[in-house]
């Protein structure tokens, strides 16, 4: 045993000496049992000899301290240069895109290029270290197969993050990289997709010595809740957050050891949410609410175990004032709120968590939020208390709501049901608080109704033409009550707001002096959105043939030119969607669109692409993803086409030369757009054509523009009925006037927002738009 010491503590010396001179190696130590452990040698390695006479290596990670642990069994160790780290590294990640279907990626930017590899994306090379990967963060590139070995030739990887369509078990491999501080592989979310790792989840890869974030969330594990594992979580990790096997299909009870941790209270979000046949019923309610004492945006002091015992009800909940979600919950919460107090001040409490990032700037919005909508209730600056806030937000959403009874137990909670599944595609299931709490402590009318519609069909010119003959532009809005409707009021701005939003990109931003552009006033009997509430524009009960018939109406209050097509945007009284937005373009011009999500980019994707360009969507309706376009739809975009120039960004040909957009392909001046044929548009999977990857009639909310052949049919058409008749298009003419349009959506393509916008393109645009719809007047 001494010999062995001896041993070590001369190779100790080697490796010391070595890496006072040579920062830039890595080494990989090999154990007589097999396993390979690799570590960073730009970080310190120390050596010790524990308590029972054995040596111990201590490794400090890059995320966190190290932790010890033995090597009495120590083989060799090996040390290898720049050069042969970064030739083992690209080849490895070579071999990985190859394996995991890298070219059907929804990000592979400058994969298997000769470019370094932290340009290529979801690699990174942080920590001094630029030649092997310390970071494969793949969260958004939706990869497809089983986890590849290949990860143990990158090198001393961090911090490991796959998801999309993974198959297999979880190797027990990666337990050997004893340098990954975080392992995040998951499903990703998607409905239907039918991946997720199964099997066993090795003890070695859990029980990592510097692990500290571990989830393996959306995957497809049975069995009884991994008592083990989550015991040995709860006590080794300090973020709660950074845990989570949730949206698995574990079974049988919660066992008594995890249920009675002092822990359990910050933990039970990562491991109770899963498929139905988890029993839930013994702690079902009884969830013990967080203990905590902090100081308000105010400085009050605030102690939340008084907060509880002092209410009936307390709803405690993380939410953010530039969140839609936050802002439309809050909507109905206040008059609930005050409702409540009105009639009993002890009977409701709300303490709200407001996630704000570290920006001066944002603080004073926070306050500006907080007295411009007069929110009565507890608010915490998030950043102030952030470990508090991270066990209470369901890893990051907003709005996450609990609501706790006058004993401290969590009654209800928006991230699961009774049945401990998550809520899935509703979106908007926090909105259940409500009810429950109207079942508990009684219903209240608290819906503001509009008394007094003397200002409903006023007409506000916002801006005249100075070119051409004036094309009139109308704004009006839904669920806007009477109180809205004062000069410089809610509905001012918001009708004020929706028009910059509608002229923010090129073309329109170019060809806004030849708009005549007004609004009306609509005023609603109610502000909320609901069962029970009645809007102007009530597609449940009218249907949208008597809604758009109204549109007409409240246009036609303005002196309008009599004749001319009705260009008419909808603007609903929410920050979220209420419903699919929909444009409906007019046979022989015009269009109304009803923006069910307010003012966001989907103005713009309906009021100008749908209504101005008559254009058609590129984004895939979910379902039709492998269906062709049948050949009577073929037949309908012709007639349009030929008709009214309508989908000038969309075809069935496949041909280059053929395509409706093959004067751009063949410009030079337009190569930068990565114009060509793209399959997978017009709601079908196959059999439909696109010009780019994408665009903004394809996904929105990414920061995304329109391409040049949306470009040019919205210019083609604000032209023709700004200069009349007589008016003739001339392609060198747009061209140079479409400077601006091209940089615009070349920049788009690489924007640090776009880079960083989750990848759900065609689930988000469905979430947000509907199909166009055509009418005839």
């Amino acid at each position: 045993m001494k010999r062995i010491i001896l041993l070590l503590f001369a190779t100790v010396a080697v490796v010391l000496s070595v890496q006072a001179q040579f920062y830039d190696r890595h080494i990989t130590i090999k154990k007589t049992n097999g396993d390979s452990i690799q570590y960073d040698m730009g970080d310190p390695i120390q050596l010790k000899i524990g308590t029972d006479g054995k040596p111990l290596w201590r490794f400090k990670a890059l995320y966190r301290s190290g932790r010890d642990f033995e090597f009495s069994d120590l083989d060799y160790i090996s040390m290898r240069t720049l050069k042969e780290d970064s030739l083992a590294a690209r080849e490895a990640l070579k071999e990985f895109y190859q394996k995991m279907d890298g070219a059907n990626w929804w990000y592979n930017d400058n994969w298997c290029s000769d470019k370094h590899i932290n340009e290529w994306y979801g690699v990174n090379v942080e920590g001094g270290n630029p030649y092997w990967v310390s970071d494969l963060s793949l969260g958004f590139a939706h990869v497809k197969g089983e986890i590849p070995d290949c990860i143990l030739r990158m090198g001393p990887i961090s911090k490991l993050v796959l998801m999309g369509h993974l198959e297999g078990q979880l190797p027990d491999w990666l337990g050997d990289i004893y340098s990954l501080g975080t392992i995040i592989i998951s499903n990703g979310g998607e409905e239907g997709d039918g991946g997720g790792l199964s099997g066993e989840i090795p003890e070695k890869v859990w029980r990592l010595p510097c692990l500290t974030g571990f989830s393996l969330e959306d995957n497809q594990y049975t069995g009884p809740l991994p008592e083990e594992m989550i015991l040995y979580m709860m006590d080794h990790i300090a973020d709660a957050s950074m845990f989570c096997i949730d949206d698995n299909d574990f079974s049988g009870k919660v066992p008594e050891s995890i249920k009675n941790h002092p822990k359990f209270k910050d933990f039970w979000p990562s491991f109770l949410i899963q498929g139905g046949h988890l029993d839930i019923s013994d702690v079902w309610g009884k969830i013990p609410a967080p203990e905590f004492t902090v100081k308000d945006m105010n400085g009050n002091t605030v102690n939340m175990m008084n907060v509880y015992s002092s209410h009936k009800y307390t709803i405690i909940y993380k939410g953010g004032w530039w969140c839609p979600w936050s802002r439309w919950l809050n909507q109905t919460l206040v008059p609930l709120y005050n409702a409540y107090k009105n009639i009993d001040p002890t009977l409701l409490e709300i303490v709200e968590f407001n996630h704000i990032d570290d920006y001066p700037v944002v603080e004073g919005s926070l306050d500006e939020y907080v007295a411009e909508n007069n929110i009565p209730w507890i608010t915490i600056r998030e950043k102030d208390y952030r470990d508090i806030y991270r066990n209470l937000s369901n890893y990051g959403f907003t709005p996450t709501v609990h609501l706790v009874d006058q004993q401290g137990n969590i009654v209800w909670t928006s991230i699961m049901n009774e049945k401990g599944m998550s809520p899935g595609g509703d979106e908007a299931y926090y909105m259940n608080v409500i009810p429950y709490i109207e079942d508990k402590l009684g219903q209240v009318d608290y819906a503001y109704t509009s008394t007094h519609f003397e200002q409903d069909g006023k007409v506000v010119t916002l801006q005249k033409a100075t070119k051409g003959q004036g094309i009139d532009l109308f704004f009006m809005g839904d669920g806007f009550v009477d109180t809205d409707m004062s000069d410089g009021g809610k509905y001012d701005k918001k009708m004020r707001e929706a028009v910059e939003k509608y002229f923010s990109v090129e073309p329109v931003k170019s060809l806004r002096d030849r708009f005549n552009v007004y609004y009306v006033k609509v005023v609603s009997k109610n502000n909320l959105y609901g069962e029970g509430y009645e809007h102007t524009f009530d597609a449940v009960n009218d249907g949208f043939d008597a809604i758009y018939q109204k549109a007409f109406y409240y246009a036609d209050c303005n002196e309008r030119m009599m004749g001319r097509p009705y260009l008419i945007n909808v603007i609903y009284n929410t920050e979220v969607p209420v419903g699919r937005s929909v444009t409906y373009q007019i046979d022989g011009g015009g269009y109304v669109a009803f923006l069910m999500d307010g003012v966001t980019e989907t103005l713009i994707h309906e009021g100008v692409g749908h209504g101005l360009g008559n254009l058609l969507d590129e984004y895939v309706e979910a379902g039709n993803e492998d269906l062709t376009l049948p050949d009577e739809k073929k037949t309908e975009a012709d007639g349009f086409w030929e008709s009214y120039g309508r989908g000038a960004n969309i075809d069935w040909r496949s041909n280059p030369a053929e395509v409706k957009w093959a004067h751009f392909i063949n410009d030079a001046r337009y190569t930068g757009e990565g114009l060509g044929v793209y399959e997978g548009s017009w709601l079908y999977g196959h059999g439909c054509y696109r010009p780019t990857v994408s665009s903004l009639m394809r996904e929105v909310g990414t920061g995304l523009k329109f391409n040049a052949p949306s470009r040019e049919a919205i210019y083609k058409y604000v032209m023709r009925e700004s200069e009349g008749n007589s008016w003739t298009y001339d392609y060198e003419t747009f061209v140079a006037f479409d400077e601006a349009g091209r940089t615009e959506f070349i920049n788009s393509l690489s924007s640090n927002a776009r880079q960083r916008a989750q990848r759900q393109n065609v689930q988000k645009t469905q979430q947000l738009t509907a199909p166009s719809v055509q009418i005839r007047p």
